[in-house]
């Protein structure tokens, strides 16, 4: 069996809630745990490929001026922006 139960139970293992030990049971997987580090930064890397991912520049420079088309396009995307 991969987790031993102990005879006697700490006080602290009593005063964990479930989805603390949910939590330390899974982080105990070291092959899930990473997988599910990767997918997540892989998913939040996602909201930002519209911007490498398009037909305008990302930065351009025009008469000595720096200017960030594709950036000011993403932000038209959000309200109040």
């Amino acid at each position: 069996m991969i987790f031993k139960k102990k005879k006697q139970e700490n006080i602290q293992d009593i005063s964990l809630s479930i989805y603390k030990k949910r939590w330390l049971k899974f982080k105990m997987m070291k092959r899930g745990y990473y997988s599910f580090c990767i997918i997540t930064i892989l998913y939040l890397l996602s909201w930002f490929l519209p911007l490498l991912v398009n037909s305008k520049a990302l930065i351009v420079k025009h008469e000595g001026e720096y200017y960030f088309p594709a950036i000011m396009d993403f932000l038209d995307f959000i309200p109040g922006v």
